[in-house]
């Protein structure tokens, strides 16, 4: 039995340098091209991600460190990450005031800290800039971000286009 017969009968079967790959990817924080120089691509392949994220067997490599239901965890997370933010008010501004102006559905107010000639409103509001990131890298990993256009759309599973049909909502 030759290598392409071989190829044929475990077609979604990850290679060991996709997983490879995978692994790395965890390690230094979604860096793909770093990760597949590391695991021994050429550079000229690692400039291509898409060659590798698109294959069946990237994907299974990729299901066990980030599955679909990991990203969609990911993602609810992500959708309520907070940052703690100052916002500088003149003492004469009561506090009431300052909670009425500055609370909402997503703002919520933490502390107010009364310095010598002002106040300062300590608040959590959406983090957006990590809400993109981490939504970047898991699509990212997955395969599903920055794919040429003539992908083969049966490559995708059923799973797969309902997740990025919720995801563009």
């Amino acid at each position: 039995m030759n290598i392409q017969q071989v190829a044929f009968l475990m077609p979604n079967m990850p290679t060991i340098r996709q997983k490879l790959v995978a692994a790395k990817m965890v390690e230094n924080g979604g860096n793909m091209g770093k990760a597949m120089i590391e695991a021994g691509y050429s550079k000229a392949m690692a400039k291509n991600p898409y060659k590798l994220t698109r294959s069946k067997g990237w994907a299974e490599a990729t299901e066990g460190i980030l599955s679909l239901e990991k990203i969609a965890k990911i993602h609810a997370e992500m959708l309520d990450s907070v940052k703690v933010r100052k916002f500088t008010f003149p003492l004469t501004v009561s506090d009431e005031s300052i909670r009425s102006m500055m609370e909402d559905d997503q703002i919520r107010v933490i502390y107010i800290k009364y310095l010598k000639n002002s106040k300062h409103c300590f608040f959590t509001a959406p983090d957006a800039l990590t809400r993109i990131k981490a939504l970047e890298l898991a699509y990212k990993v997955k395969g599903l971000l920055n794919q040429p256009r003539d992908r083969n759309r049966e490559e995708i599973s059923h799973d797969d286009e309902a997740f990025v049909e919720r995801a563009k909502c």
